[in-house]
């Protein structure tokens, strides 16, 4: 190597040292094995755009994982490195490089007919300040990942301002030898490789930061302006006799009801309030089958449909998606939920909210449905509840199906966004309101919520609430669950058997959140007391029962999405009496 190829290199290293001495990176996705990258596979690393940065980042990750170094030589070819980028320097502002041919993709290419294993192209995609902002303030614009080209400038202002809140994510290996297929004409294979990558980085950060969308004023500008809207406005005026500007100022009224903010700011200071609020409550929270949803969220617009166990699973769930890179979904809160300084936290933190009945208020019907649909559309991934309330008992409740049926209704009037309903699972071994729980089934009134409850859970660190458990069932297409039930869906808004349609929609996506329960040791251990005589058992007994239901629990294997804690018996009631 020449003296100038080692000085550049140790100037890297140096740099790149320099560099995570500040900043502290997630990275997901770094792993061989789950890349499926075999010890024989030669391999290449691609960055949408050239970034000496993005470039230091992605070096430090691989090394950290034992994956290849992208500033090696590779064993295959004479080139310096093992990297490319997709498109040219964006400049200092954000200027966007026009589309051409990439000359590594063609050597790469030369280099692939004389290999004996495959060679695969790796894409990474890196986030500076990795949730979208939607302040208005051009400061906090500055610092955000969104749509636009992370310049140089709003680079360095996220490394010097937020260290912590830079993402890598690593995709899925391409590996040229599938993606050019029979096409003999390299220039061909090149834009096929090329479009495939585009395509990637495009569905990445899609799911990692959201849609591209205007800001909230906007957003309920475009929904008074909405036929839907205006026509109700009209239906309003003259049956209520009232003025058109009247009822067109208690619309506005309503979309500001309704209409979240999310705000990165908020979102940070969530992150660090429930970081703390988990490890001094539970004693972990386990996630499966993310590796699905990523999949999924690359290229359809996610609902969420969690059971409904505590006022925690919405908390929850958006702590696990951004802690896995994933956009954060607005979710639909009750009114109740509308307290002071805590409601507002919420819609900031993207919770909007609807009242329990629209019954006889059609115009807050029309503007309910109006802000769903923009939010359906635009690529928002949103998150309701189909049991409509908390369950009392663990078990799922009879779902209901308002939200469902302005979902389709949605999705019939443009589906041109696809959409994919998220079934999720939240095993609790204790919920936070088990006291309040026990009063209401032994009789006693549903209290009201209180902006004073938020300070009732100081009183639970002195109890254990063992683990928590997030389970992500099978996702379910909606339009393919539309065109095996109600195949006129398309073309006719009003196809008969639409609310039975509905209605099976609804029963479907119970029967998968039940088939992604997480069975626990608390659960184990209370179905053999309630199903014994007199819930009373001595100890040899409940220890054989629950070992019994165990292992009939890991051998019934109903759904590959449950899962089952794999423990002895006395370890199971050991956890439980605790």
């Amino acid at each position: 190597m020449a003296f100038s190829e080692r000085l550049a290199q140790g100037i890297f290293r140096f740099n790149r040292w320099l560099l995570h001495l500040w900043i502290r990176p997630t990275v997901l996705g770094a792993d061989a094995e789950k890349l499926g990258l075999a010890e024989s596979d030669q391999v290449v690393y691609v960055l949408p755009f050239q970034s000496s940065a993005d470039l230091l980042v992605t070096d430090h990750a691989c090394e950290a994982a034992g994956l290849p170094l992208p500033t090696l030589s590779p064993s295959f070819s004479t080139e310096p490195h093992s990297y490319f980028f997709l498109n040219k320097p964006e400049g200092w502002f954000g200027r966007r490089s026009p589309r051409q041919q990439s000359e590594e993709v063609h050597t790469l290419f030369a280099h692939q007919s004389m290999l004996d294993s495959p060679l695969k192209v790796v894409p990474v995609s890196l986030f500076w300040g990795h949730q979208p902002d939607r302040e208005k303030s051009l400061f906090k614009l500055i610092l955000s990942e969104k749509w636009s080209v992370t310049n140089r400038f709003r680079k360095f202002l996220a490394i010097l301002f937020h260290p912590n809140h830079i993402l890598v994510q690593f995709g899925e290996p391409v590996a040229l030898s599938d993606v050019a297929g029979d096409q003999g004409d390299t220039e061909r294979q090149v834009r096929s490789v090329m479009r495939t990558l585009r395509v990637h980085f495009t569905g990445q950060k899609q799911a990692i930061i959201g849609p591209d969308l205007s800001h909230r004023r906007t957003l309920i500008a475009t929904i008074l302006k909405s036929p839907e809207v205006r026509a109700a406005i009209e239906r309003e005026a003259s049956q209520e006799d009232t003025t058109r500007e009247a009822a067109q100022k208690r619309a506005n009224q309503y979309a500001q009801e309704i209409a979240s903010d999310m705000s990165y700011r908020v979102v940070r200071f969530f992150h660090v309030l429930l970081t703390w609020l988990w490890n001094n409550l539970y004693d972990g929270i386990k996630v499966n089958n993310i590796e699905r949803l990523k999949e999924t969220a690359r290229s359809n617009e996610i609902i969420y449909i969690p059971c409904h166990r505590s006022h925690i699973d919405y908390l929850l769930l958006s702590y696990v998606l951004y802690h896995n890179g994933l956009t954060l979904p607005h979710i639909a809160a009750g009114k109740n939920l509308n307290l002071p300084i805590a409601g507002t936290l919420l819609r900031r933190a993207g919770a909007f909210y609807m009242r329990r009945s629209f019954s006889g208020d059609f115009l807050y019907k029309a503007v309910f449905d109006e802000y769903l649909h923009q939010m359906f559309i635009r690529g928002y991934s949103v998150e309701y509840f189909i049991e409509g309330g908390r369950s009392r008992t663990g078990r799922t409740l009879v779902p209901r199906t308002g939200m469902l049926n302005m979902t389709v209704r949605s999705f019939q009037r443009d589906a041109s966004m696809p959409i994919c309903l998220m079934p999720v699972y939240f095993g609790y071994e204790r919920v936070l309101e088990s006291t309040s729980y026990r009063s209401e089934l032994s009789g006693s009134k549903k209290k009201s919520e209180s902006v004073f409850d938020m300070f009732s859970i100081f009183s639970s660190f002195k109890h254990r609430f063992g683990e928590v458990t997030v389970n992500f069932g099978e996702p379910l297409p909606l339009a393919d669950f539309l065109d095996e039930e109600l195949p006129a869906w398309r073309d006719n808004q009003d196809a008969p058997g639409f609310n039975k349609s509905v209605q099976q929609l609804s029963v479907e996506l119970a029967t998968r959140i039940n088939s992604a329960v997480a069975v626990t040791s608390v659960g184990l251990v209370a179905t053999v007391l309630l199903s014994s005589p007199r819930q009373t058992l001595d100890r040899r007994q409940l220890l054989e029962q629950i070992g019994r239901l165990a292992e009939l629990a890991r051998l019934e294997q109903f759904s590959g999405d449950y899962t089952v804690p794999d423990a002895s018996a006395e370890a199971h009631l050991d956890d439980a009496v605790e």
